[in-house]
């Protein structure tokens, strides 16, 4: 891109043994990031054709900006830019990282484009071990602004089966025409597929993370206190919310890709006979290319379950302070001592859009005076201030 001109003026610059096979899978098994400097904060900075941990190839027009030279990121103070300080396309940023063959991955990354470009500009990402794994082209959203505070960025998420102790991770430009904007690129994370979590001990009331701000965040296929079930396909993410004041985070369905039947649940413990209310927030960020999603609310208890099917609102916006979200409201009665809630997300053809849930609440309806008098008490006693009044 040729509007940084402080950029143009750098210049670019085994064998595993047995026990190093088993320490790597002990790591894998506990899902660290394996890419190194994901996150572009380890230098140096602002020196074209040189990324800390990465491989720079093709023109190699590529530079890790940052400070008053910034065009975006979303994790830290640093981000990758391709096609950086002209205008060029085939530019490459890679890493091989070591997998296991036969283990599932989950590839995360951010991608935006800051400034005006005159063409489309697309990122090719791929996965190669011994074959390819993955290849895909795809266009990440363009705001037209070259304020670094207006770049939006749009979460990638793919999954690939390593058949190769070792992996490359590649990103390349697609795109020439563009000497006013630049490909952005942060948060690059590549970890094993979690295990399918067991069922925890049924909890009591109030639900735990019902907010969805605690710990870990961006971890696909992991909310804390939750169960994370189908396609796993679920994480908890800045894409909208509506607590704490509207810019905390929520669980998203289908982050980063096109996928559905994810499934998002957890146990409590209730009180037979009992009314309950149930209440959540769901919306829909990005922007959709499908049939409009839908998201399922259940109650499974011993018998009589609830059922309800919603179809959340969508703004059709990348800006997750624009996203809207609906609130829906429902009552049920508990038919045992032990219930679960299960939110299930309905319809795939959307790699564009996710949707996003929040603030759930599921607590006893408290009767009124009125409603408990008549419960316990026939007229005449209601009428005798001595028998059934206060």
């Amino acid at each position: 891109m040729s509007i940084h001109p402080f950029g143009r003026m750098f210049s670019r610059s085994g064998m595993f043994g047995a026990l190093a096979v088993l320490l790597l899978a002990v790591g894998q098994a506990k899902g660290q990031n394996l890419i190194t400097n994901g996150d572009f904060e380890i230098g140096p900075y602002l020196s074209r054709g040189t990324v800390g941990g990465w491989t720079v190839g093709g023109p190699g027009f590529v530079m890790v900006l940052g400070a008053q030279f910034s065009e975006g990121m979303t994790n830290g103070s640093w981000a990758v830019a391709l096609d950086e300080g002209g205008n060029s396309q085939g530019n490459t940023l890679s890493q091989t990282i070591p997998t296991i063959p036969g283990q599932t991955y989950i590839f995360e990354w951010d991608g935006g484009i800051f400034g005006k470009p005159d063409a489309t500009i697309s990122v090719r990402f791929q996965a190669i071990g011994n074959t390819i794994r993955f290849d895909e082209t795809i266009a990440p959203p363009v705001f037209n602004s070259f304020n670094a505070n207006d770049t939006e960025f749009h979460h990638f998420f793919r999954t690939f089966i390593a058949d190769s102790t070792s992996t490359t991770i590649r990103f390349t430009d697609v795109g020439n025409l563009n000497a006013q904007a630049d490909l952005i690129i942060d948060a690059v994370s590549v970890i094993p597929m979690p295990a399918p979590t067991p069922s925890p001990t049924p909890t009591y009331l109030p639900l735990l993370n019902a907010d969805f701000e605690t710990w870990p965040f961006n971890y696909p296929g992991v909310v804390a206190n939750w169960i994370v079930g189908g396609n796993q396909h679920i994480e908890t993410i800045t894409q909208g919310a509506t607590s704490p004041n509207n810019k905390g985070h929520s669980a998203g369905f289908s982050v980063g890709g096109d996928s559905f039947n994810n499934t998002l649940s957890q146990t409590f413990i209730t009180t037979p006979g009992q009314t309950y209310n149930f209440d959540f927030d769901a919306g829909v960020y990005g922007q959709r290319n499908g049939a409009p999603l839908q998201l399922r609310a259940q109650i499974l208890n011993s018998s009589g379950p609830f059922s309800a099917t919603v179809t959340p609102p969508e703004a059709g916006t990348i800006h997750p302070v624009q996203a809207t979200f609906a609130h829906y409201h429902f009552t049920f009665i508990a038919s045992g001592t032990v219930a679960t809630v299960q939110f299930t997300d309905l319809v795939g053809a959307n790699g564009g859009a996710d949707i996003m849930l929040d603030t759930v609440s599921i607590l006893p309806v408290v009767p009124t005076y009125l409603q408990w008098q008549a419960t316990y008490f026939n007229l005449a006693q209601r009428n005798d201030p001595n028998y059934g009044g206060w």
